[in-house]
């Protein structure tokens, strides 16, 4: 016969383990939860530059101008602040600059990498029969807003939640290594032989 005390730690140890087992259970939900709300960020972040483009060209009647030595980056700030006639911005809620300095490139936006000092960019690239490289302007050539510099498996998130389906040089998002992360790619739909 068990004695009380034997029977009440017996009992106590079963509970432990239920709790033990639900917490695993609801810690993997979360953690998966997060992630897919950090997909959904950067998504929205890429279509928000991407309708900010748009206004900006409806408003401006042309595209920002390019950055003065790197000729297929547009100069992105014109989203946050310009002179031009037509111009009803601010288009994005975004500081200027990143980490090294390049305040006519790249926007500080909720996704920036401290680490690496990463942010948002629109340049110019030309797709045609499959290749994926930059142009300055003509046939085939699109603007591309890219973040630089992302986790590599988030990066492959956002490309299966766009494109529904990993593949890295095709669809309306495209991914770039480099030696840690990946940069990502989305296509604005806005034509720079357009205008």
């Amino acid at each position: 016969m068990l004695k009380k005390g034997a029977m009440f730690g017996l009992d106590a140890r079963i509970a432990l383990a239920i709790f033990g087992a639900l917490s695993v259970i609801s810690g993997a939900a979360l953690y998966s939860a997060i992630e897919n709300a950090k997909v959904v960020q950067r998504v929205t972040s890429l279509s928000e530059a991407a309708k900010a483009l748009e206004s900006y060209l409806l408003d401006v009647g042309t595209l920002p101008p390019l950055h003065s030595t790197e000729g297929t980056v547009i100069d992105i700030t014109k989203l946050i602040s310009s002179s031009e006639i037509g111009w009803k911005g601010p288009y994005l809620p975004y500081e200027a600059g990143d980490r090294w300095g390049h305040t006519d490139i790249a926007l500080e936006t909720p996704e920036y990498n401290t680490t690496v000092g990463s942010g948002m960019a629109l340049r110019m690239i030309q797709t045609t029969a499959g290749a994926f490289t930059l142009c300055t302007s003509g046939e085939n050539c699109t603007v591309w807003v890219s973040l630089l510099e992302q986790d590599r498996a988030l990066a492959k998130k956002i490309d299966e939640y766009v494109d529904g389906t990993v593949d890295k040089d095709s669809g309306n998002i495209r991914l770039s290594a480099t030696t840690n992360y990946d940069n990502i790619w989305f296509n604005t739909g806005i034509r720079v032989d357009q205008f």
